[in-house]
């Protein structure tokens, strides 16, 4: 409903810009860059694991020749094999209901991931192979001989991989395309009207990418899909552990952020804004079961998850710490003598809301080797509260910090009052309540500083729960 009040959308039409938008507006040069960044910015660096003798990109841990480096970036001007389902994504990349995508009426107006991962490989004289291997859900797996030929003559792999829709608004309107999916091939697919009832991936694409680390080659893995996808073998992987990308459906400049990203000339990924857990989990757990706290479900109440709320990596390494004193927070920030510190001395807020901001001054600094993007999330974990079932952590606020030079710094400041820290009681009212609590600050691929938080004072109701009106 925010959006939809900030769009204007309950307001008069004529006051409202956006409603006088016309066809001069559509596809425009600035539309189409924030397209691609907004694709960019949403992409999550699940795993980027070393490989031995500096096969995969040009990040050497040590920068010895021959040393290990990561799996990505990949290194342009290589034998490069585009494998999977979604190797060779157009219609995958967006999969919501949008209607029409090109002016044609067709998918012409934008590239797949083959055609962009094809064209940077191309720029430095590299060649690109793709063999599909198996389908999205069709069962077969007869195309995974293939698939592998493919891999062992290249230098390096990647996996499309991933679900799909079943179906949409615009194709059928009565059951969405989802009707003839309700065996086992519809357990895979989302859609209108339609729910899965398994989040792991399809079997045989399982076993095209066992098929295929079991190779040893350097290995990139990028998801398509709504709603979570357990890539529990893959990221468990013994031998071969693969580079993992959620991409989810980036939409139509998708395909161009996944081969940037990929290659190393994009650097501004996203964090999981979701729990993934393993693949059994829904076996055990119904979905129709709406309370998260008793069954221990979601990261704020501790879920054992196969990657968690708020991961992401990034091509570079972004140590995280408190600015020092005096410096990016003002009168009453938190800081440390030295920047770079974990942890900070305890800060202390009164309940009823008295007490000035607390604010938190960080430094985020780019370690290389590429420029890019960090992103700082704030949580409030309640330790000693006296409520008898809360959230053990809680995401209150987050920022990202854009475009950051190799070896420069920026800042990064949140102001924390009392309502940044609201929780709920048994009877549904939000509540400031008195306790020890902790505050961190973490970047999603480990970097955490604390600061301890004592509220003091008693507990005040900051929002009661709604009562229906009384009868007259």
């Amino acid at each position: 409903m925010k959006v939809r009040f900030e769009l204007g959308l309950f307001d008069p039409i004529a006051d409202q810009p956006l409603w006088k938008l016309g066809a001069k507006d559509i596809g425009t040069g600035a539309a189409a860059a924030l397209n691609l960044r907004a694709a960019q910015e949403s992409l999550v660096l699940v795993q980027n694991p070393l490989v031995s003798g500096g096969k995969g990109g040009g990040q050497l841990e040590g920068g010895a020749a021959g040393a290990a480096s990561r799996v990505l970036p990949l290194r342009a001007g290589q034998k490069l094999a585009v494998l999977g389902p979604h190797g060779n994504a157009t219609r995958q990349l967006i999969q919501v209901d949008t209607g029409r995508i090109c002016a044609s009426g067709e998918l012409d107006c934008f590239p797949s991931t083959l055609t962009e991962l094809a064209r940077l490989n191309g720029l430095a004289g590299g060649t690109t192979t793709f063999v599909q291997g198996v389908d999205v859900v069709d069962n077969s797996t007869a195309g995974i001989a293939a698939a592998v030929a493919a891999a062992e003559a290249a230098d390096v792999v990647v996996l499309g991989l991933g679900i799909g829709n079943c179906g949409g608004w615009w194709v059928n309107e009565g059951d969405h395309g989802c009707g003839e999916r309700t065996g086992a091939a519809g357990a895979f697919l989302e859609g209108e009207t339609h729910d899965r009832t398994s989040i792991d991936l399809p079997p045989q694409q399982h076993a095209l990418a066992a098929a295929v680390l079991a190779l040893g080659k350097p290995t990139a893995i990028y998801l398509l899909n709504g709603g979570s996808v357990a890539l529990e073998p893959e990221l468990r992987h013994a031998a071969n552990p693969p580079a993992v990308i959620e991409a989810f459906y980036p939409g139509a400049a998708g395909a161009t952020a996944l081969a940037q990203s990929l290659f190393g000339a994009a650097n501004r990924w996203g964090r999981m804004p979701y729990t993934v857990y393993r693949a059994g989990w829904a076996a055990n757990n119904s979905m129709l079961e709406m309370e998260v706290a008793t069954s221990r479900r979601t990261y704020r109440y501790g879920a054992d998850a196969l990657v968690r709320f708020g991961t992401g990596l990034s091509l570079s390494s972004f140590g995280l710490g408190f600015a020092k004193n005096g410096e990016g927070g003002g009168a009453g920030a938190v800081g440390a003598g030295d920047a770079g510190a974990a942890a900070a001395a305890a800060a202390t807020l009164r309940t009823d809301g008295s007490s000035a901001d607390l604010v938190v001054a960080l430094t985020v600094t780019n370690r290389g080797p590429l420029a890019g993007d960090a992103v700082v999330m704030a949580y409030f974990h309640p330790l000693d509260v006296p409520l008898p079932l809360h959230p053990v952590v809680s995401l209150f606020n987050f920022t990202r910090l854009s475009d950051i030079a190799v070896g420069a710094a920026a800042s990064a400041s949140f102001a924390i009052n009392t309502r940044a820290l609201l929780l709920a009681t048994a009877d549904g009212d939000l509540v400031s309540a008195p306790g020890a609590y902790k505050l961190t600050f973490e970047d999603g691929a480990g970097a955490v500083v604390t600061v301890p938080l004592q509220l003091t004072g008693e507990q005040v109701t900051v929002e009661p729960f709604p009562q229906p009106p009384r009868k007259k």
